[in-house]
């Protein structure tokens, strides 16, 4: 039997009608979300639904404060990114710790490499360091870089945060939401986008994790955080506008999340700062706080980062040790 002349049309609109169903998935089977940071495909649900597993040992708010996302963005500003590749650091002196406090440095020295420590004397234009050049987990300070790395893509394509990244930025500094975390890591573009990130700030000593959707499981240095917060208090970073959010964040973390140099520093105190624990890949525990101090007239940056601790609570003992001597000497 002859076909019919109108089938070979007929077969090319079914085929082309099942490819464009195609293309509209993704590999997982879920709805491909689309380029834009804020759009409304790309929900909580598509950034973490790939891996639902939550980190051991870290902070957590219920997925319940993730907020839903929204198509709202206000109108977009034109504003000028700053420098990506800064200016290198000023002249400083550099010392050990152990100029700043012997007894500090002699207690610190028995604990050998699983301790870290970053102090910057912002009035003095003094650092001291002890293992300060070695990397250890972030846990959840990544979301400082994190938020900062958002920040600078908004920028870039000249626009503000809509509403719904607004409040994933704040679920995940105030409250060091997880999801929230996931969610804006993915938007940009995982350990690529952190690394993309701190070659163009110049950050030495920023590691994006392995496996790649591992955030919390990046690796820093105490020199690195340090330098990361003293160009965002400086802002050198991003903008004013966006220098200030952050910093406002980072000073409005939940009592729970203020430990270091938020519970150690005096009375009245400025503080903006991120902290971090959980088991990393060993078994073990680290901790970690990092901050920028403001306090009678003085002004430092201390971050300190343990690993191979026992427990959360023998790691959070060193960190406020760590910060309560600086903070005794610099406030």
């Amino acid at each position: 039997m002859r076909p019919r002349a109108g089938w070979p049309a007929a077969i090319a609109v079914v085929v082309a009608i099942a490819l464009t169903a195609l293309a509209g998935r993704s590999s997982f089977g879920v709805s491909a979300p689309s380029p834009g940071l804020g759009s409304p495909a790309s929900t909580v649900a598509t950034a973490v639904g790939l891996h639902s597993t939550q980190p051991r040992g870290e902070d957590l708010s219920p997925a319940a404060d993730v907020p839903a996302p929204s198509a709202d963005a206000p109108p977009s500003v034109a504003r000028q990114l700053p420098d990506p590749r800064p200016a290198a650091a000023e002249p400083r002196g550099e010392a050990a710790i152990a100029v700043l406090d012997p007894a500090l440095g002699a207690w610190l020295a028995a604990f050998g490499g699983r301790v870290g420590v970053r102090v910057v004397d912002l009035a003095g234009n003094v650092a001291y360091g002890f293992n300060d050049d070695r990397a250890y987990i972030t846990a959840s300070s990544v979301k400082v870089a994190i938020l900062v790395a958002i920040l600078r893509r908004l920028e870039a394509a000249h626009r503000e945060p809509t509403t719904h990244e607004l409040a994933l930025m704040t679920a995940m500094i105030e409250r060091s939401n997880n999801d929230a975390a996931t969610a804006l890591y993915r938007t940009i573009g995982g350990g690529a986008g952190l690394r993309a990130f701190g070659r163009a700030i110049g950050l030495d000593g920023l590691t994006p994790p392995r496996p790649d959707f591992a955030w919390y499981w990046t690796r820093i240095t105490p020199r690195a955080m340090a330098r990361l917060l003293e160009l965002l208090d400086a802002g050198r970073l991003v903008n004013a506008r966006h220098s200030a959010l952050a910093l406002s964040l980072m000073r409005h973390q939940i009592a729970s999340q203020r430990w270091g140099p938020g519970d150690t520093a005096p009375d009245g105190a400025r503080v903006s700062m991120k902290t971090g624990h959980i088991y990393g890949p060993d078994g073990l525990m680290v901790a970690n706080a990092s901050g920028i101090v403001t306090a009678n007239g003085h002004r430092w940056i201390v971050s300190v980062y343990t690993m191979d601790d026992p427990t959360f609570a023998a790691g959070k003992r060193i960190v406020n040790r760590v910060c309560a001597a600086v903070a005794a000497l610099l406030g």
